[in-house]
């Protein structure tokens, strides 16, 4: 009797209560927007620092921790390798670039160094991984190829500022991985000689000194503890600072106010779709 006596009321009212429902499904979709919003904002971001296969990033002190600042030489390798419980480490360079495709505008792009067979170096799904630290070759982001149709064996043209000129590189593609994205673009994983010769430089920071590059990923033994480990690293070699995976990810430029502000936006969303539908029910 109850449910006939409900369903007769909703009946009568059917109007009333179509509107009610449209508000509800309205509210919710609005939330699964935000929330939808904010995980593929956050994935853009950090999608490449949240696959790698490392336990701690090493930066230079004094930089914030903000990878684009730090600067590592690789003189600084050997010393990380020889700390109690490290079992590998590897260079990593962050860069901007232009890929010049045809027909459309050059897309940009990610153009980060790493070096072949050591943490950073991310595996591919189809095609190889780097093998050589100098070759012209290069691992591709699987959604940018997709967008593009970039097959294995297709050379693309790269384009940089050297100074007060733009040069253009070609590389082969001999691997695409899977999603990797960093700071909202594709990324495009080359050989760390390779990248230090082709990434953008200034007028008065041309080729030619100790090959630099912007963080060390740390891949520790197994049973190692993470903070006991990085502060190891920073005991025994200067002007070193290893955080871990989480930590460089929150200093990210912009991707903890990012964050928040979409979570708080998020929250609001969701208390007051709880005090209309509550306020409808209410009537």
């Amino acid at each position: 009797m109850a449910f006939y006596l409900a369903f007769k009321e909703v009946w009568r009212n059917r109007g009333r209560f179509l509107l009610f429902s449209m508000v509800v499904a309205l509210i919710t979709l609005l939330v699964l927007f935000i929330a939808a919003l904010g995980q593929g904002l956050a994935l853009a971001n950090r999608e490449y620092l949240s696959k790698l296969d490392a336990n701690l990033i090493v930066f230079q002190t004094n930089v914030d921790l903000s990878a684009s600042v730090s600067q590592i030489g690789r003189s600084q390798l050997g010393s990380l390798k020889r700390v109690d419980g490290v079992q590998a480490v590897g260079s990593i360079g962050f860069s901007s670039a232009k890929v010049v495709l045809a027909g459309i505008k050059p897309v940009d792009v990610a153009l980060i160094g790493v070096e072949p067979g050591a943490p950073g170096n991310p595996p591919v799904t189809s095609g190889r991984q780097l093998e050589t630290s100098r070759g012209l070759q290069v691992v591709a982001d699987g959604n940018f190829a997709n967008k593009y149709k970039i097959k294995i064996g297709d050379v693309l043209t790269v384009q940089t500022l050297q100074g007060n000129k733009e040069e253009r590189r070609t590389v082969t593609v001999t691997g695409i991985t899977a999603g990797q994205q960093y700071l909202f673009r594709p990324a495009l994983f080359i050989p760390y000689q390779t990248w230090d010769q082709i990434r953008p430089r200034g007028a008065f920071n041309l080729p030619g000194s100790e090959v630099t590059f912007n963080v060390a990923a740390v891949k520790l033994q197994s049973g190692q503890d993470v903070t006991l480990a990085a502060q190891r690293i920073q005991a025994q070699v200067a002007n070193v600072q290893a955080v871990d995976l989480n930590t460089a990810i929150q200093a990210i430029p912009g991707y903890s106010v990012q964050q928040s502000t979409l979570n708080t936006q998020q929250g609001f969303t969701l208390l007051i779709g709880v005090l209309v539908v509550g306020g409808f029910f209410q009537i």
